[in-house]
């Protein structure tokens, strides 16, 4: 005999089911991956962060020896999140002669666009001729962002020697030139409330 109407719906439990990590529980954190993009069109390019592996319009950004700043945007927050903990940004980068530095920084950017400090300025050195796999650190203050809030990380890349490097910036992690990979992969830690 068929159950009746009324029978036949969800009275009694959410019809979504939630999964989490066992480990991000107990750790009261769950990381999210953002990978750095180029998007260009015909009017400008722009520097993103994106949850997602696709092909960058850009594999790399050059560096130079004034110093040349990328700043890598998210899409803007629906819902708040707190970052708590240490972020991770993996990033190869590569200069004939001379050395590469980077100085890294991530910033929520607010709806009014106004930037605050999620970590302190954080550098690495890259050495003459070879490629750096930087793997960099950066200690979080812990933060709501709010819904309409945004990441930014901010790289600033400076050159000396007298030649140029270059900065990987493919999630897809295509080689470019002396790069094997130009994957720049950050991992964000938010929190959990339980």
């Amino acid at each position: 005999m068929p159950l009746t109407k009324d029978l036949t719906k969800f009275t009694t439990a959410s019809p979504a089911i939630a999964t989490f990590s066992y480990v991000d529980l107990i750790n009261g954190l769950g990381y999210e991956t953002f990978y750095s993009t180029v998007s260009e069109d015909n009017a400008a390019t722009s520097y993103l962060l994106v949850p997602i592996t696709d092909r960058s319009a850009e594999k790399t950004v050059p560096s130079t020896g004034a110093g040349t700043e990328y700043n890598f945007d998210s899409s803007v927050f629906n819902e708040p999140r707190t970052v708590k903990g240490t972020a991770y940004l993996s990033v190869e980068t590569h200069i004939a002669a001379g050395t590469l530095t980077l100085a890294v920084i991530l910033y929520k950017v607010t709806a009014a666009s106004a930037e605050v400090a999620l970590s302190s300025t954080i550098t690495e050195t890259g050495d003459n001729a070879t490629n750096t796999i930087n793997f960099i650190t950066l200690p979080l203050t812990e933060t709501l962002i709010q819904s309409g809030e945004k990441l930014r990380l901010s790289i600033t890349a400076t050159s000396s020697g007298g030649t140029d490097g270059i900065v990987g910036t493919d999630p897809a992690g295509r080689a470019s030139g002396s790069l094997t990979d130009c994957t720049n992969k950050l991992s964000v830690p938010f929190k959990i409330d339980r």
